[in-house]
């Protein structure tokens, strides 16, 4: 799945976290779109992205929290 440049991304990971549909998701490309530690919080905690084995998230504003998280 691929998001680059998303306006409001943290809320978008939220979504993305919160949405059973995405069970089997194993990649996603969330690069330059402003993801910050709170939107990986809400990534990390998500038992619907277990199979995730993929994340690109080059050019965001992540902080050691978290990378941490992930």
């Amino acid at each position: 799945l691929e998001l680059t440049g998303q306006p409001d991304a943290d809320e978008a990971m939220h979504l993305l976290a919160n949405c059973p549909a995405l069970a089997g998701l194993r990649t996603l490309w969330m690069c330059s779109s402003g993801v910050t530690d709170f939107g990986l919080a809400a990534l990390a905690a998500s038992p619907h992205l277990r199979s995730l084995r993929r994340l690109h998230l080059y050019n965001n504003r992540i902080g050691e929290e978290g990378a941490r998280r992930l």
